[in-house]
């Protein structure tokens, strides 16, 4: 059996969710928000007030500190989340309601490769340039 490298984030292992988490944001949560501040967004304060403990919402994934401060646990941000987080960082414009934080699907956990399909010879693929949105947080896989 292979080691694998445990994953981390802030110093302490990184653990995928079990299951998917129900938050919901009340404009009371956006007023006390952020910009740009994945600790103090909307979603990461209503998450707080819920779950009493530290959490980071980023555009793609949300990290929660178990409770007894040991691990993180990663969920999947929401693409709802991420257009918020967009419009939020932007503008302070966060849509205050319901919003299901989801467990990592099986090809999304962490240590899972993706497989490729047929063989891919590089030969006349032109590499597509990825877009970045502007003017938001920066991205969780900055933070390790």
């Amino acid at each position: 059996m292979k080691n694998r490298k445990i994953s981390t984030y802030k110093g302490l292992p990184l653990i995928d969710a079990e299951e998917d988490l129900s938050i919901e944001v009340f404009k009371s949560d956006v007023s006390k928000s952020k910009k740009n501040d994945p600790a103090n967004c909307a979603a990461a304060i209503a998450s707080k007030r819920m779950l009493k403990t530290d959490i980071e919402v980023h555009i793609s994934r949300t990290y929660v500190l178990d409770l007894k401060k040991k691990a993180w646990i990663r969920f999947m941000t929401p693409e709802a989340i991420g257009r918020e987080i967009t419009s939020f960082d932007r503008s302070s414009i966060f849509e205050p309601g319901d919003y299901i934080l989801k467990a990592p699907s099986p090809s999304c956990k962490l240590g899972i490769r993706a497989k490729r399909k047929g063989i891919n010879t590089g030969i006349g693929k032109k590499r597509t340039k990825m877009h970045i949105t502007a003017n938001i947080r920066e991205s969780a896989k900055n933070q390790r």
